[in-house]
């Protein structure tokens, strides 16, 4: 087993499907070939048996239904009140029977109707009746006759027999029945429908092979009328065929018997001779066309292994040469190798990959070059927001305003300023590069609010509405301050009364999901036209520029996308005159999803 093992692993592949091929199709085809022509020829064989006898259950139907259809014409005429009207009447003159006759009419139409019907016969024991090709009286023969008693021993009860026709003398297929009133089941007479054995001989003689009936084992209509006297027996063997020698040659023969089920009657026979030469010369021209068929599918799959095998190994090496190139670091491979099959996915996907390589690659070298700018920009921005916090305008200020309400006495108001300022500056100072609680920032935000608006008391004034939980949701901190100050000192601060900043905190959904939307309102002085396109074509750029001295919308823009990505940022509206409003979107991130990828990380 290790030895074989061994060979195979040293075959090239091409070499190893021809191997295949040969041990597990062509070596078990050639095999099966043998034993399926040996198979098709008795299954072809049983075909055209099958055949035959489909041949044979054709001419059975049509019997069949023949002597069904001329049930229903006995059960028609059998309660037809017209004509037991005219059988009941006692006539008086010929002219008067001429008359009900030529009224009646209806048998003429079932002869015309039905080209199996050779005459129909309505036998009757009224003697002032005239004598027609449908009524006919009662002869002291007819009434001596068996089919006639017997007729009326079956009162009513339809049967087949063969009877000499009291008219013609000829000798025909006939159904029988007595004809007994509807009310008082008096004998009205006896109805005899006479078959036409043209017609069913013509019938047989369109069967490809000999067919014969037979009526109480007498032949009664044949196919083939010159070799009647020479039928081979019926024998005993019915529903499947026997073979024999018939006329100098082989035969398959069918004997079947056959009743019919709405009339009291002899079993018919049927017999049907198929010259064996027949059943066989098909099977031998299906043998030889798959004998061929089965040489040419041989040679053409070796030839086709052959081509295949070739085509295989050319795609197998391709494939190759580039998995060759990725582990050697080049990461470049030629585009496509051609086809949707299974190796051109595999080389596609190995295309892919090594595009995706290429791609972490730069992707990690970015990412490390933008965590270090977003590091070094999250600290100049801690430190300029500390200095823009204490800068001596602000601070000297707000220490003046202290002053002030100092000097008025023991305001209790001082206290409460000094205690605000310090939580600022603290704040300010502790926050680091990573997220912070929303509730935090809205703090901070406030101080900074109330410091304003304790300074320019009835020039301004806010309100902060949070529409979310801001104790569990984390944020970049200092995002909403820059924001606030602008909207403060280029909005409002020029106002003499009735400034107003309006911030308001909520959570919708996103086209990635669930976001933080921060809006800052105010209704001061707006923005001019040209200058809000400015900041706008700067809140779209997605280069990452050097910090200038200011920390306005662009700057707080900029560590948005550094941090959350560029699909998120800052939106900016207004109207000179109306005032300004700031949206800041950053997806939402609460304690748990940071928990949870704090767990994930380690």
């Amino acid at each position: 087993m290790k030895g074989l093992s061994h060979y195979m692993n040293e075959l090239k592949i091409k070499y190893k499907l021809l191997l295949l091929y040969l041990l597990t199709f062509f070596l078990p085809m050639l095999v099966l070939s043998v034993f399926s022509v040996n198979y098709l020829y008795r299954t072809l064989s049983d075909w055209e048996l099958a055949r035959s006898q489909s041949s044979f259950q054709r001419m059975e139907s049509f019997f069949s239904s023949l002597l069904v259809t001329m049930g229903d014409i006995s059960d028609r005429l059998y309660v037809n009140k017209a004509v037991q009207a005219i059988v009941g009447k006692s006539y008086s003159s010929p002219l008067e029977v001429y008359r009900d006759y030529e009224a009646l009419g209806f048998p003429d139409d079932f002869l015309f109707a039905y080209e199996a019907i050779a005459s129909l016969r309505f036998y009757t024991e009224n003697q002032t009746l005239l004598d027609n090709s449908f009524f006919t009286k009662t002869t002291d023969a007819v009434r001596e006759s068996g089919w006639y008693r017997q007729a009326l021993e079956l009162r009513g009860q339809p049967f087949w027999t063969v009877k000499q026709d009291s008219i013609t003398n000829k000798r025909y297929l006939s159904l029988v029945r007595s004809v007994w009133g509807r009310i008082d089941r008096s004998f009205v007479g006896v109805q005899s429908i006479n078959i036409e054995p043209q017609y069913v001989s013509g019938i047989l003689r369109e069967e490809v092979s000999e067919a014969f009936v037979f009526f109480d084992g007498d032949l009664l209509f044949a196919s083939v009328p010159q070799a009647a006297s020479d039928l081979p027996p019926l024998g005993t063997v019915r529903g499947k065929m026997t073979n024999i020698k018939w006329q100098q040659g082989s035969y398959g023969m069918f004997v079947k018997d056959f009743s019919s089920s709405r009339s009291a009657s002899p079993l018919f026979t049927f017999m049907y001779l198929v010259p064996r030469e027949q059943l066989d010369a098909a099977t031998r021209y299906v043998l030889r066309v798959v004998i061929a068929a089965l040489l040419f599918c041989l040679l053409f799959s070796v030839l086709m292994i052959l081509l295949f095998s070739f085509y295989f190994g050319k795609r197998v090496a391709k494939v190759r040469s580039g998995i060759l190139n990725v582990v050697a670091r080049r990461f470049e491979i030629p585009p496509s190798i051609g086809g949707n099959d299974e190796f051109s996915d595999i080389y596609n996907a190995l295309q892919e990959t090594a595009g995706n390589i290429r791609q972490l690659i730069n992707e990690v070298y970015i990412r490390d070059v933008e965590k270090g700018q977003f590091i070094a920009r999250q600290n100049d921005i801690r430190f300029k927001m500390l200095a823009a916090q204490i800068n001596p305008h602000f601070l000297f200020n707000t220490l003046e305003h202290i002053r002030m309400k100092s000097l008025a006495a023991g305001d209790r108001d001082v206290p409460f300023m000094l205690k605000i300022l310090a939580q600022m500056l603290r704040y300010n100072l502790s926050v680091q590069s990573t997220p912070v609680p929303l509730m935090r920032e809205i703090e901070a935000v406030s101080n900074y609010l109330v410091i304003q608006h304790k300074r320019f008391a009835r020039r301004m004034s806010y309100d902060i509405v949070p529409l979310c939980d801001a104790r569990h949701i984390l944020i970049l901190p200092l995002l909403i301050q820059p924001i606030v100050e602008n909207s403060f000192v280029h909005g409002l601060e020029s106002m003499t009364e009735g400034g107003f900043i309006y911030i308001l905190l909520a959570v919708e959904r996103g086209e990635a999901g669930e976001e933080l939307v921060i809006s800052v309102q105010d209704n001061g002085c707006g923005i001019p036209a040209e200058r809000l396109a400015e900041i706008k074509d700067k809140l779209r750029d997605e280069k990452v520029e050097e910090l200038s001295s200011s920390i306005g919308m662009v700057n707080v823009n900029q560590r948005i996308r550094l941090f959350y990505g560029s699909s998120y940022g800052i939106v900016i509206e207004s109207r000179m005159g109306k005032g300004t409003a700031v949206t800041i979107r950053v997806p939402l991130v609460t304690e748990e999803d940071d928990a949870q990828s704090a767990h994930s990380g380690r």
